[in-house]
This record gives structure tokens, C-alpha cells and sequence, in this order.
């Protein structure tokens, strides 16, 4: 298993941290299970330090504007899906504060990157933890996971596009002093993350986690996601295909489309039309 990006760590322990700190009501749920004061404050030390190094490294490595538009962009993308996630929850008559807290308007890090990553989970973790009725409302499980995924794609291309800033290069190798800091933090975030998943598995209330953007696999909606250039694909490879049948597996795309994409008749319908999206 490859190791966690640096943006997808102090993504998660942001939002956690964070989430816990500004809502009161919270940590009274969660400090019994292990999420208390100090463990919330280390948290936000970590984010802390992750943003220090930010801010070093863009003092330390040469000028790269390439990186930086594509990071710009790609926070673009997540914002936009945020925007979207937001007008669902109007149109399908939510209050203005609930539809706040569902993208995350109290989560504000010194980063914008590491903001827009923590709204990003923030708003997945609410959407897997809705309930019937209020899957009911947005449209159905199939537009609420369709919503979802195109979030968790758009948050994994941001960890892979702003990876390049925060690891060692052709303008700035491993002998240089930030990136012995960069592993030492990466290591105590990892930890820290790991903590916290045993945490959610004492806790009962559903709708927590999603606020702290940490939903077990065994509770609520199932996350989905896959490539970032493959949108379309719902449970694409989360089985492997049996070699010695050719019957479709969950391994096929599972698409808008109704899996036109594999069949005969198929032709396959660009996102950017809007025919392929159901919307």
C-alpha cells in the first residue's frame, strides 16, 4: 500500500480536529470515546505545523508556477463541487445553517488548500451519513452516491496534483532539512488519524462522524470513488473479474448511462454535454 499524501493526512485531521473544536455539542459526544480537549489540541498542532511547512516550503523551493495553477485549479474543482453539494441541500428545502455546516463554512485553516480539502470531507461524511428521509429528499441513494463520488474523485486529485509540492524533486531532493520534518509529522498524523478511527467505532451517532468527516466502511453510505479521470466508474475493481468467465463483474463500469459503456450499443456520452449525468 502506497503512503498517504501529505494533503490527504492533514486533510483528515484538520476536519476531525477542527469540527470538534468549534462545536461544542460535539465533543461532549466524543470525548468519552478518546476525542477530548487534548487530543483535539494536538490535532490542531499538527495543522499547525503541516501549514508552517507550507509556508517554508514555498520560501525554500524555486519558483514553480505550473504547480501552482494546477493546485489552484484543482482547488477550483472541489469548490465547485462544494457549491453543488450546497444547492442540493437547498433545493431540497434544508435550512440555511444545516446547508452551511454540510459544506463546511465553519472550517477555516491559515491554508486555503487544506480548507477546501477539509470542506471536501466534511461534505462526503455528511452525505454518508444521511438518513432514508433525508436521502429521499436530495433524490435517492443513486444521486446522493453520484454526488458523492464525483466529490471523493475531485478530493483525490487535489492530494495527487499538490503532492509534488510537499515531496523531494529535481528542484529541491531529499538531502534537503524540510522533508526530514515533512516524514516526522507525516508519521505523527498517521498515528494520530489511526487513534481516531478507533474512536469512531465507539461512537454511536452517525451523524458525528459525518460532521468530523470520519464515517467507518461498515456505517452508512458506502464511499465509492475510483481514479480521478474515471468518473464514471461507481464500483469499478473493487472485485477482481474471474478469468475464467466473461460475465460482467462489479469490475465493469457501473455508470449514469446504465453501463452503455460495455455494451454493443454502447457510445459513450462526454460528462460535459450534462445528457450523461442525469441531472
Amino acid at each position: 500500500m502506497s503512503a498517504p499524501y501529505f494533503f490527504e493526512l492533514i486533510g483528515h485531521v484538520f476536519v476531525a480536529a477542527e469540527s470538534a473544536h468549534h462545536h461544542k455539542e460535539l465533543s461532549k459526544v466524543l470525548s468519552p470515546g478518546g476525542l477530548n480537549d487534548a487530543k483535539v489540541k494536538q490535532g490542531l498542532d499538527f495543522v499547525k505545523q503541516g501549514e508552517a511547512l507550507l509556508k517554508k516550503m514555498f520560501e525554500v523551493m524555486p519558483d514553480n508556477k505550473t504547480l501552482e495553477h494546477n493546485i489552484h485549479a484543482a482547488v477550483m474543482d472541489v469548490e465547485v463541487w462544494l457549491q453543488s453539494v450546497k444547492l442540493k441541500f437547498k433545493k431540497a428545502g434544508f435550512n440555511s445553517s444545516i446547508c452551511k455546516v454540510v459544506v463546511g463554512h465553519d472550517l477555516h485553516a491559515h491554508d486555503h488548500t487544506v480548507t477546501a480539502i477539509g470542506q471536501a470531507l466534511r461534505a462526503i461524511g455528511y452525505l454518508r451519513a444521511l438518513d432514508d428521509e433525508q436521502i429521499g429528499k436530495i433524490g435517492g441513494e443513486q444521486s446522493v452516491r453520484d454526488l458523492m463520488m464525483r466529490g471523493n474523485t475531485k478530493v483525490k486529485k487535489l492530494y495527487k496534483v499538490a503532492d509534488p509540492l510537499m515531496t523531494p524533486s529535481s528542484m529541491l531532493d531529499r538531502s534537503h532539512e524540510i522533508f526530514k520534518q515533512i516524514d516526522d509529522l507525516n508519521i505523527k498524523m498517521s498515528t494520530w488519524i489511526a487513534e481516531l478511527m478507533i474512536i469512531t467505532t465507539k461512537v454511536k451517532s452517525i451523524k458525528v462522524l459525518g460532521v468530523i468527516g470520519h464515517v467507518p466502511d461498515d456505517k452508512g453510505l458506502p464511499a465509492g470513488g475510483a481514479a480521478f479521470n474515471v468518473v464514471l466508474h461507481e464500483r469499478a475493481q473493487q472485485t477482481p473479474p474471474d478469468i475464467r468467465g466473461a460475465e460482467k463483474t462489479s469490475g465493469w463500469s457501473v455508470g449514469r448511462q446504465g453501463n452503455n459503456e460495455n455494451q454493443d450499443r454502447g457510445g459513450w456520452l462526454p460528462s460535459q454535454t450534462g445528457s450523461a449525468m442525469g441531472d
